[in-house]
């Protein structure tokens, strides 16, 4: 069932972009560092080259995970405020848009348009459940 967004809970949406940024990107330095010490290592990489390139593959990591969650928070404020209803659609729309900006690089169509669906779906499931509400 489709709530209303009450006027009460209206939020800045410039301001969750930029929690969603930081957020992300904490947990994406985190990701990143505990995922690509043991890739390196096991490439033979040491020394100064080793922390080079860790370090550059941390933060490259952590600006993926800054520039998807600020995306989908701020798509999915747009959203509601836009739909005036709280419902999983929201969340389908802002996964799908944080899933296919985010694979940009990819260059390939076929694979934007799938992690887009895939983020879509994932998403929508996510916040039906957490909420409670449903599909």
């Amino acid at each position: 069932m489709d709530d209303p967004v009450s006027p009460s809970k209206s939020q800045n949406c410039a301001a969750g972009a930029v929690g969603g940024f930081i957020s992300g990107s904490a947990v994406g330095a985190l990701f990143g560092a505990l995922m690509h010490g043991g890739q390196l290592k096991s490439a033979g990489l040491s020394g100064p080259m080793f922390w080079k390139t860790y370090g550059r593959m941390i933060g490259q990591t952590s600006l993926n995970f800054g520039v998807f969650l600020a995306t989908y928070q701020s798509s999915y404020c747009v959203i509601e405020k836009t739909r005036d209803k709280k419902d999983f659609w929201n969340a389908a729309i802002a996964g799908g848009l944080a899933g296919g900006i985010s694979s940009l690089g990819m260059r390939n169509v076929n694979k934007i348009a799938t992690s887009a669906a895939t983020t879509a779906a994932l998403a929508a499931v996510l916040d039906a459940w957490s909420s409670g509400r449903g599909l």
